[in-house]
């Protein structure tokens, strides 16, 4: 229970993440500390969080679609696989030198469509928006896409300096 007595020796451990090594997006890592208070004593411990990346999508919560930062998760609902779903969803760009053209690498479902549209007009010197339509097209199979089996998109950035960026996909077609 809760009447285990309190420590009086110990140490403090102090974790720091490097962001320029990690992939944007949640992360779930353990770290093994081997001590000498017996032979083969080990410690873990579980470290868990999320990294934003250079893209972040500006949707509130709808009645159709919800995007969740901190997984990088784009839900789309439940729909008819016959008629499919198309969402457009407004998008900034971090810290964007030259040209700039996004880039879609890979998507899983193969048939998830996507496509960008620059906002010419934002005011931004170093940000950009734009328009992101993601479609499932109509006449594809039933499918489920949860927080377990996700969908895929891995974009790039094609600028001064390539980066890349993958955010997930959760739907149920039926």
């Amino acid at each position: 229970g809760n009447n285990r007595p309190l420590p009086k020796a110990g140490y403090k451990i102090t974790a720091t993440v490097d962001a320029a090594k990690m992939a944007a997006g949640p992360f779930l890592e353990t770290l093994i500390f081997h001590t000498d208070l017996s032979e083969e004593h080990q410690i873990s411990f579980r470290l868990s969080g999320s990294r934003s990346g250079m893209i972040e999508f500006m949707t509130k919560t709808t009645r159709d679609t919800e995007w969740d930062s901190k997984r990088l998760l784009l839900r789309l609902g439940s729909f008819s696989a016959a008629k499919g779903r198309s969402v457009r969803i407004p998008m900034l760009i971090k810290d964007v030198t030259g040209d700039g053209k996004i880039l879609v690498k890979a998507t899983k479902p193969k048939f998830l469509k996507v496509e960008f549209e620059r906002d010419e007009n934002f005011p931004a010197k170093k940000n950009r928006r734009y328009w992101m339509t993601l479609t499932v097209p109509k006449g594809q199979p039933p499918v489920v896409m949860t927080n377990r089996r996700r969908g895929t998109v891995t974009l790039e950035l094609d600028g001064d300096k390539k980066r890349s960026m993958r955010f997930f996909v959760g739907f149920v077609s039926r």
